[in-house]
């Protein structure tokens, strides 16, 4: 079995006045990523992450503004 690429997509957005400060990634194999940004109360991401193994992962992205509000995202690949 070969490893194998996923790509996730997500949008952010925050009230107007205040500004997305992170996007923080869990892929659900022990991988994570934070990605800052800054100035912007919109950001659209894409990013590619590879598994090694077959499983269930539950890959997960928060994204905080800088008056600490939280929003969350999921999915599952299951990759047989």
């Amino acid at each position: 079995m070969y490893p194998r690429a996923y790509q996730f997509n997500v949008s952010a957005e925050t009230a107007s006045g205040l500004t997305i400060t992170n996007l923080h990634w869990d892929f659900g194999d022990g991988s994570t990523l934070d990605v800052p940004f800054s100035a912007q109360n919109v950001v659209g991401e894409t990013r590619y992450h590879i598994y090694s193994q077959a499983g269930t992962y539950n890959v997960s992205v928060t994204a905080t503004d800088n008056s600490g509000n939280v929003g969350f995202a999921q999915a599952t690949v299951q990759w047989a």
